[in-house]
């Protein structure tokens, strides 16, 4: 398999759309890649901090990768939620819609996970 790159979707409290594309570099237990406003890739943030209080409503990835789950991160900490890849490529049309909250100034991560 290969990197990948990835989007995720937010819906913010005050109604806006927000989306941020992601970079799968394809290693396990490695961090995914945030857009810092020039695209994401290798040499992105590893974190991005959400403005306002939001929810994570979507998670696509491009194409299947080598690792098979992908663990959501708040402030460091392990929410619970753990996304199977292959529900989440954007072949996959019946994708099931997230419900992941963040709080304001909430640093939101993503871990690769085999």
């Amino acid at each position: 398999m290969a990197a990948q790159y990835g989007t995720a979707y937010f819906k913010s409290r005050s109604g806006r759309s927000i989306t941020k594309d992601i970079y799968f570099n394809d290693t396990a237990n490695a961090l995914v890649n945030w857009d810092n406003g020039a695209g994401s890739g290798a040499a992105t943030p590893t974190d991005w901090t959400a403005p306002e209080l939001m929810v994570l409503k979507d998670l696509v990835i491009a194409a299947a990768t080598g690792q098979t789950k992908t663990q959501i991160v708040r402030n460091g900490v392990p929410t619970g939620d753990m996304l199977r890849n292959a529900v989440h490529l954007a072949a996959v049309t019946t994708r099931p819609a997230l419900t992941i909250f963040f709080g304001p100034g909430d640093r939101i991560s993503l871990i690769q996970l085999a």
